[in-house]
């Protein structure tokens, strides 16, 4: 059974009591049950009711001559088809005639022949250049809001189309870089854009709302800015100070937060032209020491990174000599030994006289109570060398001449 809606209008010819009034008067008896008409019209005359045409022969019958269907307050043909634009429906006018008996039955119907869905971009784009209706299977976007809207047909249990319905649901998300150029407004599901002033990444994601899925944005930090520019998390760059190394560190708070921040990754010492690692000593030929670099963490914005004396030398000339190392004395005869001692965290530094000898003319060194040659003005003498090393000073002594 065809269940489309049909707007039919019934013709019947019957005969009516008062057809022999009309026929006396030369006259047709023209009578319409469902328009509560019964009348007498003029032979050879045509009257049109109800997108019937009527005419009374000679013979005083009334015949139908045409037939047509009404759709919205006109009279249209059979097979002229109409579209209502507001309902979506597209209608087809058929006539038919079938005889009972005496009755002939004449029937005029505009038939559903096709059904479609109200265009919804007019819902949100009234001002749109588009169709007023869109075919099953067909759909149309709100690129606002990333929601797509798709014309779809109801049956009931047999099967049949019983009507249309019009069934919105994400197609994507806001793209959060629109604007940009080359950016579409929405983006795809499992789709992300990266937002670059504040280091964050939009992944469009599906989830379920009431039973039905939706498509919405993650959004996670995944860098810190850096003069306009996203480190990732983990990566390491140069500090603002001398020497030190920093590291984007980010961290999930919960579910929806994250924190980045730069954390002190490495400390080092700067020494001329480079950076010395904690710990590390180096020379310091002009100062005659020995420093360490001493890099350490202080708090979560504060550091240290200086050198610090661990050692220190005597100074000699251009050289530096080791504590309690010897070396030959300012005088002929005399050695002097590195002394280096620490008080109240400073190095103190000097040399020690440690050996004291007597030179003899000849330039060579005696130890105490040695005999050498010694000249004295003019004369060689043999004399004995005498030391006394507590007051630091030597003499020659018993003193006689060579023969």
């Amino acid at each position: 059974m065809n269940k489309f809606l049909i707007l039919s209008t019934l013709v019947a010819l019957v005969s009516a009591v008062s057809k022999d009034e009309c026929h006396g008067a030369e006259k047709c008896l023209l009578t319409v049950e469902d328009q509560n008409i019964s009348e007498c019209v003029d032979k050879l005359s045509v009257k049109t009711v109800d997108c019937a045409t009527y005419f009374c022969d000679n013979d005083l019958s009334i015949k139908i001559t045409e037939i047509k269907c009404k759709y919205e307050g006109q009279c249209v043909s059979d097979g002229v088809v109409r579209k209502n634009t507001t309902t979506c429906a597209t209608f087809k006018c058929k006539t038919s005639s079938n005889v009972v008996g005496d009755v002939t039955h004449y029937k005029s119907s505009m038939v559903i022949i096709k059904r479609e869905c109200p265009n919804p971009r007019f819902l949100y784009e009234p001002d749109a250049n588009d169709y007023f209706c869109i075919g099953v299977g067909r759909y149309r976007r709100d690129r606002e809001i990333c929601v797509q809207y798709d014309c779809l047909s109801m049956t009931d249990a047999a099967g049949t189309v019983t009507g249309m319905k019009v069934e919105a649901k994400h197609y994507g998300c806001v793209n959060p870089r629109r604007g940009e150029p080359n950016q579409y407004m929405c983006i795809n599901e499992n789709v992300y854009r990266r937002t670059f002033s504040n280091c964050q990444k939009h992944t469009c994601i599906a989830d379920e709302q009431e039973g039905k899925k939706i498509l919405k944005l993650k959004t996670e930090v995944y860098g810190c800015l850096h003069n306009d520019t996203c480190v990732l998390d983990g990566a390491k760059i140069d500090g603002e100070q001398e020497c030190t190394v920093k590291q984007c560190n980010v961290k999930q708070l919960n579910a929806t937060h994250f924190s980045n921040s730069f954390d002190m990754a490495e400390i080092k010492c700067p020494h001329e032209d480079t950076c010395v690692l904690d710990g590390v000593k180096i020379d310091d030929e002009e100062k005659c020491t020995v420093l360490q670099c001493n890099a350490k963490q202080i708090n979560a914005t504060h550091y240290s990174n200086s050198f610090g004396t661990v050692e220190a030398k005597c100074r000699h000339g251009d050289t530096c000599v080791l504590d309690g190392a010897k070396i030959a004395g300012e005088k002929k005869c005399t050695v002097q030994q590195c002394n280096v001692q620490k008080v109240n965290g400073m190095f103190h530094t000097s040399f020690e006289l440690v050996e004291l000898k007597c030179e003899d003319m000849n330039g060579d060194c005696h130890g105490d109570q040695e005999t050498l040659p010694y000249q004295i003005k003019d004369k060689v003498y043999n004399c004995k060398c005498n030391i006394s090393f507590a007051d630091k000073t030597i003499s020659y002594t018993e003193c006689r001449p060579m023969s």
